[in-house]
């Protein structure tokens, strides 16, 4: 995809807030709450709680989730996704880096 200027969002993203970073990577200073959604078709930076939903690559083939906290209900990098569920426990309440690698989604924590 052609890329566009990086969307950067000053605040916390609210419950049934939705915002959509179309060809461009998306930054959130702040916390993506419960019930919120943030989607890029580039990476997601968030520097802040990850509560919510968050899908970096909708439209690529290679993106990255960045967080300074992990408790999301759902997460998905390039068709791959998790539910809060099955989101490996050792890297719930860290800042991590999720990627997709193969067929599944990979964490390394920073």
């Amino acid at each position: 995809f052609r890329s566009l200027p990086t969307k950067i969002v000053p605040h916390n993203v609210i419950d049934k807030q939705v915002i959509y970073a179309k060809n461009s990577d998306l930054i959130i200073h702040g916390d993506v709450e419960q019930g919120a959604e943030v989607a890029a078709d580039g990476n997601i930076h968030i520097y802040g709680e990850l509560l919510g939903r968050a899908m970096a690559g909708v439209n690529s083939h290679s993106a990255s989730i960045y967080t300074q906290y992990l408790d999301a209900e759902f997460i998905a990098v390039n068709s791959r996704f998790l539910y809060k569920e099955k989101i490996p426990t050792e890297f719930l309440y860290r800042s991590v880096r999720i990627f997709s690698e193969k067929d599944q989604l990979s964490f390394h924590p920073f």
